[in-house]
């Protein structure tokens, strides 16, 4: 997989690896739409991927900063951050912020979706039109 980097100060490549369940992470979600983004420029995708049977995306990789960062005191963080967002019909779309990607680890980021409900109108929860994220609180990875 061929990396271009767009930012001078990105020499080094992580992975990122969506898992996208249900019912508490038992039922893995097949072909949700996943799109990655830059903090910078929430407007345009990095990549646009579907989930396989198994809930996962492939492994893709993203630009960051090198790990050496971390062996000084002062400097910036050594990782680079990415917001995801998550649909798949039938379940409220979801999107998580800030997801840091280290050089050279593989991030594997799960979203649990919860269902919408059988009777719901999806438009009554969306009434102009625009997607709707439920918030999921960042966690450490």
């Amino acid at each position: 997989m061929e990396v271009i980097f767009t930012n001078r100060n990105t020499e080094s490549i992580g992975f990122l690896v969506v898992e996208v369940r249900t019912a508490n992470g038992a039922i893995p979600i097949e072909n949700a739409l996943v799109y990655v983004y830059p903090l910078e420029n929430a407007e345009s995708s990095i990549y646009s991927l579907r989930t396989n049977s198994s809930g996962r995306t492939e492994r893709v990789a993203l630009e960051t900063v090198s790990g050496d960062l971390s062996m000084s005191p002062g400097n910036p963080e050594p990782y680079t951050s990415y917001n995801v967002s998550v649909t798949a019909p039938g379940f409220y779309s979801s999107e998580k912020s800030r997801v840091p990607i280290f050089e050279g680890v593989t991030a594997i980021l799960p979203f649990n979706l919860i269902p919408l409900s059988e009777y719901a109108d999806p438009e009554s929860f969306n009434p102009d039109g625009q997607d709707r994220y439920i918030s999921i609180p960042d966690t450490d990875l």
